[in-house]
């Protein structure tokens, strides 16, 4: 196996890339999962911190990580950067709170032979959950790992370095949601596969710990340019936060006008959002179903909040 700071060899198998901020808790336990899992390929890593003020660019060089600055890039372009440094022909994009787990490595060398014989797969999977303690994580988070998608997330995303090329990488102008964008592109101007495969398990130790981070979360991941609103303006999440705005503006109106009927029609339409949005993402679980219910209403919260940022220029 090659040292991933051996720059002689110019032939390596893969490229992890990692845009980082502030990980010192996490990039130690990220490499070494990395280094742990991939014995038999040559492989670097690449570190592209977005100026950390911790100890994250010292521990990821101590472990033999290549480690590059771009403070002013957003994380879009901090994985553009990262591709532009590296010499593999596969790309594996991972956040810098990912652990690679043991059913990672088993299932990953049939991955590796799969974009060989195929450039043209996007693949990876969703982050499964860390803490089963945490309620967010246990009720909200846990069941997304095995749900299907037609995007593969960026936090664990693997593409081949021809396809990324064609597509000519993430769009540096996204704030977020380069992800979404990347796997539209790649299926509807090069008709790629877009495969989500559950058996490449990987951890996810940034999940939200209580409501007001995960508000936050949700308002930082729902910011987008004007760009991109365009294309997701008819999706089903931008359509129930519309609705969500539009019922809560009726409610207030019908409160600050003490019209009770309309008060009550339109709290009565919210339930109904919430439920339904529960049921169409948990199916039959009735446990998720009452939890998640509850959850959804901050969800919205939060996708709201990055709208009106928006629309008052803030985002």
């Amino acid at each position: 196996m090659e040292s991933t700071s051996d720059t002689k060899n110019p032939e390596i198998a893969l490229s992890f890339i990692i845009p980082t901020m502030n990980e010192a808790d996490n990039i130690g336990r990220l490499i070494d999962s990395i280094q742990r899992h991939n014995q038999q390929d040559t492989y670097e890593i690449i570190v592209v911190d977005n100026g950390s003020e911790d100890q994250t660019r010292s521990i990821a060089e101590s472990k033999g990580a290549i480690v590059l600055l771009e403070p002013e890039l957003n994380v879009s372009a901090l994985r553009n950067a990262g591709v532009a440094a590296s010499r593999g022909t596969i790309y594996i994009f991972l956040d810098g709170d990912i652990e690679l787990t043991e059913a990672w490595a088993e299932e990953f060398p049939k991955t590796r032979k799969l974009l060989e014989e195929n450039s043209n797969i996007l693949t990876g999977s969703k982050c499964s959950i860390a803490n089963q303690d945490n309620y967010l994580e246990k009720y909200w988070f846990a069941d997304s790992a095995g749900q299907s998608s037609n995007y593969v997330n960026s936090g664990h995303l693997i593409i081949h370095k021809a396809l990324f090329s064609k597509l000519e990488g993430f769009d540096p102008e996204l704030v977020t949601g380069e992800d979404t964008d990347l796997s539209v592109r790649a299926k509807t101007e090069h008709n790629a596969s877009i495969v989500n495969n559950p058996k490449l398990k990987v951890l996810h130790h940034g999940y939200p710990n209580d409501l007001f981070t995960f508000v936050k979360r949700e308002a930082w991941h729902g910011t987008r340019t004007s760009r991109f609103l365009d294309v997701i303006c008819c999706s089903n999440i931008q359509l129930a936060t519309n609705i969500f705005l539009i019922l809560h503006l009726v409610l207030f109106i019908a409160l600050v006008l003490q019209a009770h009927s309309i008060t009550q029609l339109s709290a009565l339409m919210i339930v109904l959002l919430l439920i339904s949005s529960a049921l169409y993402k948990y199916g039959t679980n009735i446990l998720l179903i009452a939890v998640n219910s509850g959850i959804f209403y901050f969800y919205y919260l939060g996708r709201s909040i990055s709208i009106l940022k928006c629309l008052f220029r803030l985002c």
